[in-house]
């Protein structure tokens, strides 16, 4: 029977093309017993106009299989099927990070759900259909390069909304696409849920069934309100989406985590800032196996409760 957790990893730093930087990096994740990474592609100007810059990838890819590392892919972070404006740039960057996901090596592209103007809340159903449609093109251009795209959920911020993760349950079950399941971040959908006052562990429990992927790091469920001049100031007050190790902020991991049905193969990357490796490395991967631990034994349980 397939494990739930098939491994764990931290995400890379982007280092815009520095590859020795990338070596020190994996080194540091293959020291601390990490067997996946996810490689922030977004971030190391491998596309140029929706032209995938050949050379540059296959520097890249060298340097990534010098490791003793499996890999998945975050691919750009302003991504948004959404965007009509934009739309046809947005699919054409998507379909480059669909090659080179392949073609390093790497199994899993992670690609933002779409967010919505605020201004506008009657066009959130015809854009979730152009979103359907966008994810099912893209899945298809994925299944033979053996590459599963997983939908990550956002939250609401400034004047772009975000669907929360019972919305987006929906629209990966809709999708109804072999090659595109969900991408969980817990602080994402804790943010979420806080904004809309609705329960987060019900959240997370509705989505799991369709999830295949976590981003995983601590924080407070708080908007940021308040003004700050330095990340440490956010850390201080406890607000927006912190990426902390694990332990830091006061998720209720032993409440949501057995309420998780995940699908089995799914991977967990550490989503931690790198401020944080030196002093937590090896203690956030430990942090990390208990969770994965608390994942599986849920799976047992609901696997045995659904053949009793």
């Amino acid at each position: 029977m397939d494990k739930t957790i098939r491994g764990i990893g931290i995400k890379a730093p982007e280092t815009g093309g520095d590859l020795d930087r990338l070596d020190r990096a994996l080194d540091l994740l293959e020291l601390f017993g990490c067997t996946f990474a996810e490689l922030p592609l977004y971030g190391e100007e491998l596309i140029a106009g929706g032209r995938i810059l050949w050379r540059r990838v296959e520097a890249y890819r060298a340097r990534c299989a010098a490791h003793g590392l499996r890999y998945t892919v975050h691919g750009p972070q302003c991504g948004n099927f959404m965007d009509e404006a934009n739309r046809a740039m947005h699919l054409a960057v998507a379909n480059a990070m669909i090659e080179i996901t392949a073609a390093i090596g790497a199994d899993v592209l992670v690609l933002h759900a779409g967010r919505v103007p605020t201004g506008d809340p009657n066009a959130l159903e015809r854009l979730l259909g152009l979103e359907r449609q966008a994810m099912r093109t893209l899945g298809d251009a994925a299944a033979p390069l053996g590459v599963t795209l997983a939908l990550e959920n956002l939250y609401s911020e400034g004047d772009l909304a975000a669907v929360n993760v019972v919305r987006l349950a929906r629209q990966v079950a809709e999708i109804a696409h072999e090659n595109v399941v969900g991408a969980l971040d817990f602080q994402h959908a804790r943010i979420q849920t806080t904004l809309e006052g609705t329960d987060y562990a019900q959240s997370l429990a509705a989505y799991a069934p369709y999830v295949r992927h976590l981003h995983v790091h601590d924080s407070f469920g708080r908007p940021k309100t308040a003004r700050s001049h330095h990340p440490s100031e956010d850390v201080a007050f406890g607000q927006g989406d912190l990426h902390l190790p694990l332990g830091w902020g006061d998720t209720p991991w032993e409440t949501v985590a057995p309420l998780l049905r995940l699908r089995p193969g799914t991977t967990l990357i550490l989503e931690v800032a790198q401020r944080y490796w030196a002093s937590e490395g090896r203690e956030m991967l430990a942090r990390a196996r208990e969770l994965a631990g608390m994942l599986e034994a849920a799976a047992f349980s609901q696997r045995r409760a659904g053949t009793a």
